[in-house]
């Protein structure tokens, strides 16, 4: 399935980059990670640079949705944005 690969590989790309990842593996096509930040600033700041995550109010995670239409490029470029 499309989706769980595109979840899988967001997931080991935000681990690999040192990210906090709070979603298991092989669980849902949303992911989420513990934010440096402020989870709502660094939520606008990627916003900024054209990368769509939502952040959980009242905790300090982000959260990207991944489906059959998320690229590898979507997921480098929002690894990248973070950085």
């Amino acid at each position: 399935m499309r989706a769980a690969r595109a979840a899988a590989w967001c997931r080991e790309g935000l681990a690999a980059a040192g990210f906090d990842v709070v979603t298991p593996p092989d669980q849902a096509t949303l992911v989420t990670w513990v934010a440096r930040g402020v989870a709502a600033e660094d939520a606008a700041r990627l916003y900024e640079r054209g990368v769509i995550v939502r952040d959980l109010p009242g905790t300090s995670w982000l959260r990207a949705s991944c489906g059959w239409w998320t690229t590898d490029e979507h997921i480098e470029r929002l690894v990248a944005a973070l950085a």
